[in-house]
């Protein structure tokens, strides 16, 4: 898991982005914690999941409209606007 996570104490508490990740994290939690506490040594260590509907990092924006995934897009690969061209292709449908 590539999520951020907080540690307070004795507990680890993972940061979610919605409900299928905590599915996810649900199904894998008791196989994570078993790991966690025999390479740490730990015997008391807690894994939590919270789901965080907001991102705290301002660099991720919500792409909403089919011209926004676009826009997002072409600021990776700026070859899309050529094949836009060549194509004519249209961005809302």
């Amino acid at each position: 898991m590539k999520q951020p996570f907080i540690l307070e104490d004795q507990k680890i508490k993972f940061k979610l982005m919605g409900e299928i990740q905590e599915d996810v994290f649900q199904k894998m939690k008791p196989e994570l914690l078993k790991q966690l506490r025999q390479k740490l040594n730990n015997a008391t260590l807690l894994v939590h999941a919270e789901i965080t509907e907001e991102t705290d990092d301002p660099s991720v924006r919500k792409l909403y409209t089919n011209s926004d995934k676009f826009s997002f897009l072409l600021e990776k690969s700026p070859a899309l606007k050529e094949l836009q061209k060549r194509f004519g292709l249209e961005t809302d449908f």
